[in-house]
Parts: C-alpha cells; structure tokens; sequence
C-alpha cells in the first residue's frame, strides 16, 4: 500500500485540476480525468464512454451547472 500523504497529495491534485477544467469549460481537459471506459452515474443521468469525444460531448453545456 502507498504512503497516505502520498495519496492524498494525488486526490487533491486531480480534484483541483477537475474542478479548474469545470470551473473552466474546458472540455478537453475533463476528459483527460477520466480512464476510458467508463461509467458516470448521477440523480440525473447515466452515461457511458469509451472515447474523450463521448466524455466532452456528455459535459458540453453542462459546466455551466457545476
């Protein structure tokens, strides 16, 4: 098992590059969070996505909302 600090040094780097890539619009750079394939399950909606086009696609618009 990894060094805690170590994990968590990696949580917090990735949800501050999610949440600058929403914050932002900036699609691409969602899609880079994201290991394909994948699932995404929310009270919303359920999607999948094998490809970062499916990933943007899914959150254009939707960046707004975060």
């Amino acid at each position: 098992m990894g060094h805690p600090a170590a994990s968590t040094e990696a949580l917090t780097e990735f949800f501050e590059r999610y949440g600058t890539a929403l914050a932002a619009g900036d699609l691409p750079a969602i899609a880079s969070c994201y290991a394909m394939p994948g699932l995404v399950v929310s009270d919303e909606a359920t999607f999948s996505f094998a490809t970062p086009a499916a990933v943007q696609a899914a959150f254009a618009g939707a960046a707004e909302a975060y």
